[in-house]
């Protein structure tokens, strides 16, 4: 019976995984390997819910493995990304609904950066267009990028937009008595000391 790999070799294979995907495959779609892979992290929803905290645990450190990894494969490979592209949008979500600083923050920076780079993907062809069209309703998806487009307009209605902002405010953008006047007097010193934090 072969053991389970120690935490060492398992981070090791994650990150060369990642750059593999990112870098070595001009497509996701064709590896029954990657589709095995993205299958068993869309059947652990909680991996991405695990709480890093300033010291990470190991299932936390898995955790953030995953979820660059899962953010990093939607960048490269958007469109074959779509069969994913609603539970991980479900997923990431819920995450920001949920912030809790500065538990959450690795975690959190992964959910945020997942949810812009879809919204602001230019291979989903989200324009004013599409979202004027809306009013019409959705026409039947013929091709992969409009089936994606769908996912991610259907996703972004205003029963999710609506909690998603009220959740950013109320959680992410809480500022403490000295971060508020630090921000009135000098903004620049502030915004250094977050960039200077470590995201993982």
């Amino acid at each position: 019976r072969i053991g389970s790999p120690s935490y060492v070799v398992l981070e090791r294979c994650m990150k060369s995984l990642r750059r593999l995907v990112v870098h070595g495959m001009p497509s996701i779609s064709e590896s029954k390997e990657i589709s095995l892979l993205f299958a068993k992290l869309t059947s652990f929803p909680e991996l991405f819910f695990a709480r890093p905290g300033t010291n990470l645990t190991v299932p936390a450190r898995f955790s953030l493995l995953a979820a660059k990894l899962v953010v990093r494969t939607q960048e490269r490979h958007p469109i074959d990304f779509q069969v994913y592209l609603h539970h991980f949008l479900d997923v990431y979500f819920s995450r920001l609904l949920t912030y809790d600083a500065p538990a959450s923050d690795r975690i959190g920076y992964q959910a945020a950066r997942f949810l812009r780079y879809v919204a602001q993907c230019v291979e989903y062809r989200i324009n004013r267009e599409a979202i004027d069209g809306l009013s019409q309703g959705f026409s039947e998806a013929a091709t992969p990028t409009e089936l994606a487009r769908n996912i991610v307009l259907r996703f972004f209605n205003p029963d999710r937009t609506k909690p998603l902002l009220e959740a950013i405010l109320s959680r992410v953008f809480i500022f403490s008595q000295r971060e508020l006047q630090t921000w009135i007097d000098d903004p620049e010193t502030l915004l250094l000391e977050e960039e200077s934090s470590e995201w993982g």
